[in-house]
């Protein structure tokens, strides 16, 4: 490995590791939330309540709930985590960006070296291996972002 390519992983690395330790402890965040966001909040006694923002202000957070709209007080609150799409939805979009990709790439290397397409498999392979590296890459990352944790 280069040098180059060295210093590159380790920056990733590091600048992955100090964005996983962030925590969020200004409420402001939680009460710019756009109303339909999908949330989930734990309470200080660790019971959790889920559903899209009602109401987001400086003072409580309104949730809409399967029994109807909950407001939680800023008091009671924990943590608040913006749910995004399942980990199916990601692996299945990061299976077709990885698919397209590793097709992509070995059309271009198929071109250059002017080989027949009709007998060979040098598109199936690369497409099959970037929609399984995609997949797995779509379903690790994404998820529960938290945006407000108690002091």
């Amino acid at each position: 490995m280069s040098r180059l390519t060295l210093w590159a992983l380790a920056w990733t690395l590091t600048v992955s590791c100090l964005a996983a330790q962030s925590t969020q402890t200004d409420w402001s965040v939680v009460s710019g939330l756009h109303a339909g966001t999908p949330v989930e909040v734990v309470f200080g006694n660790l019971k959790r309540a889920a559903g899209p923002v009602v109401e987001a202000a400086d003072d409580h957070l309104t949730l809409q709930t399967a029994g109807g709209p909950t407001r939680i007080a800023r008091s009671d609150v924990r943590r608040v985590n913006v749910t995004s799409r399942s980990r199916g939805k990601r692996a299945i979009l990061g299976l077709a960006i990885g698919a397209g990709a590793g097709a992509a790439i070995a059309a271009i290397a198929v071109n250059a070296k002017d080989i027949d397409l009709r007998y060979d498999l040098s598109i199936g392979v690369p497409m099959v291996l970037g929609g399984a590296i995609g997949a797995g890459v779509g379903a690790a990352t994404g998820g529960p972002r938290t945006v407000y944790r108690a002091p």
